[in-house]
């Protein structure tokens, strides 16, 4: 049974120790190649290292520097994602963590959480390119209307 057809009942989310390191990297690779379709052309973000993977040159820092972490999520122990965290800020402004990057692959997870929460749906969509060229992600837990009606007439 996958991850996403099931119901989850405990999620953790723990600090990589450093002789773990491969672990977030792995779906790291995946999100990278999730991004890198939206990188410019000319860019060396979305291109593929000789080591034939996605460079990603901040890694080894998040067991480096002070202020930066890698976190592990786990849903009922199994592997749902990953989230860097460190203190930079757009904004100029002090904070106490931002996050630097966390994993799509952990979607599954998100599906399986938002339909367990009632009877809610979970949509990818395109940006639209004018505002945001990513996916954009809407949770709606309100019921279809066929499930709607059917929820009404038992009351």
């Amino acid at each position: 049974m996958t991850l996403a057809a099931r119901l989850v009942r405990d999620v953790t989310a723990t600090e990589v120790p450093a002789a773990e390191r491969p672990t977030p990297a792995h779906p790291l690779q995946l999100y990278l190649h999730d991004f890198s379709e939206y990188a410019p052309l000319e860019s060396p973000y979305g291109e593929v290292g000789e080591e034939g993977l996605f460079p990603y040159a901040w890694l080894e820092s998040y067991w480096q520097e002070a202020g930066r972490v890698a976190l592990l999520i786990r849903a009922d122990g199994r592997i749902a994602g990953f989230v860097l965290l460190n203190r930079w800020s757009a904004l100029d402004r002090p904070l106490d963590r931002a996050v630097a990057e966390y994993n799509r692959p952990a979607l599954a997870f998100w599906r399986s959480a938002v339909g367990s929460l009632g009877v809610g749906r979970i949509e990818e969509q395109p940006g639209n390119g004018q505002r945001w060229s990513g996916t954009v992600l809407s949770f709606d837990n309100r019921p279809a209307s066929a499930e709607r009606q059917q929820l009404e007439e038992r009351r």
